[in-house]
């Protein structure tokens, strides 16, 4: 701007002692044009330069906000896959003890286990299915990753999967991430089994969220120790009659159950009949199940009974339930086996009193008909 002024003046003077200066202006006239040219140049330049500067300026500005909706958007999934992670348990891995001399039948030591083998090779799957065809090990397997990924959305009973690193359609290393994503099963221990061995191979499948590396071809034991480290063995459920101390508080509060059918206590009554014929074996169906290592179907004959015992007005036991499906959710530590064995002892109780309230209730109406 003070460049602009500066030339705007120099014209001024020119123009205003143009008769004294005419000669001056013969004779130097090329220089001042000269001049003139040079300076009209240089206020282009610094004009255009001003005016880069300012798209620059718009367009950091831009840059700083893409940044920041691009940092948004990974905090976004990274608070997603936290998230997940905070509901499930945490990725560890376990020190694990190298054994030696073992044999097939001791793979007995992990019976009940559930275990998934991702892998493409047919002859990789019959290897390892052999091993453990007398183990009592449950084994599912399947061909490549995007089938791990679509059997765990309909079951997720697995303490281990065994997952091929190199596989068609969706590797072992997508598979993972994937797994480690999904809240519903991001604790499963993910083992990979490859034939590569390199530090940058080790590396790129323990950072895709695999806890260990067993190499190809698989040795028998290498892969007792990864089981004895990450596998947990279920243990049947058999005696519920073992003395659990429960507290001899009311189960049914038949205020609010009728409260719930909006005061009409008959319908209350009628739904109390349909929870005894419809629920009364549900505790043998739930042991069957986690004898079974079906802990999906665990947890959806809770979240249905979950509703029914607070329809009802059972609202001690509508707790213990939400204990209930917690602890199956990390079934290695074995916890769900006291909690199951409480709610069985609840609920039992709850099923007696139901039945002690439909009876006094019987009876009170044959009563009041017999007077009438």
């Amino acid at each position: 701007m003070k460049i602009i002024l500066l030339f705007n003046l120099l014209l001024t003077v020119l123009l205003a002692n143009q008769t004294q200066n005419e000669n001056i202006i013969n004779i130097y006239f090329k220089e001042i044009i000269g001049f003139i040219l040079i300076l009209t140049i240089f206020i282009i330049f610094v004009l255009l330069k001003k005016n880069k500067d300012d798209k620059k300026q718009v367009i950091d500005v831009f840059n700083e906000k893409e940044v920041a909706i691009d940092e948004s958007i990974t905090i976004e999934k990274t608070d997603g896959i936290n998230k997940h992670k905070s509901t499930a348990p945490a990725i560890k891995r376990k020190k694990i003890q190298q054994y030696t001399k073992k044999r097939k039948d001791d793979f007995k030591d992990f019976k009940n286990s559930r275990i998934m083998l991702a892998e493409d090779n047919m002859i990789n799957q019959k290897v390892v299915s052999g091993l453990l065809s007398t183990s009592g090990i449950q084994i599912v397997m399947v061909d490549d990753g995007l089938e791990a990924i679509k059997f765990l959305e309909k079951d997720n009973d697995f303490c281990i999967i065994l997952m091929d690193a190199n596989m068609p359609n969706m590797d072992g290393y997508e598979a993972t991430r994937l797994i480690r994503q999904n809240e519903n099963y991001n604790h499963i221990t993910v083992i990979a089994l490859s034939g590569d061995v390199g530090p940058d191979d080790v590396k790129k499948m323990k950072d895709a969220g695999m806890q260990e590396h067993l190499e190809k071809p698989l040795k028998i034991n290498a892969l007792y120790s990864v089981l004895a480290a990450y596998s947990f063995k279920r243990k049947n459920i058999v005696d519920l009659n073992e003395s659990i101390n429960i507290t001899d508080k009311q189960e049914l509060y038949t205020e609010l159950g009728i409260e719930v059918c909006g005061g009409d206590e008959d319908f209350y009554k009628e739904i109390l009949n349909d929870f005894i014929n419809d629920y009364s074996d549900v505790t043998s169906k739930i042991q069957n199940f986690l004898n079974n290592g079906k802990f999906s179907e665990v947890d959806k004959l809770l979240l249905d009974i979950s509703g029914v015992v607070a329809n009802i007005g059972a609202t001690n036991i509508k707790n213990l339930v939400k204990e209930f499906k917690l602890s199956i959710k990390t079934p290695e530590d074995e916890k769900y086996i006291l909690i199951f064995k409480k709610y069985a002892k609840h609920f039992e109780a709850l099923k007696n009193e139901v039945k002690d309230y439909l009876k006094s209730s019987n009876c009170l109406e044959i009563c009041k008909n017999s007077v009438k």
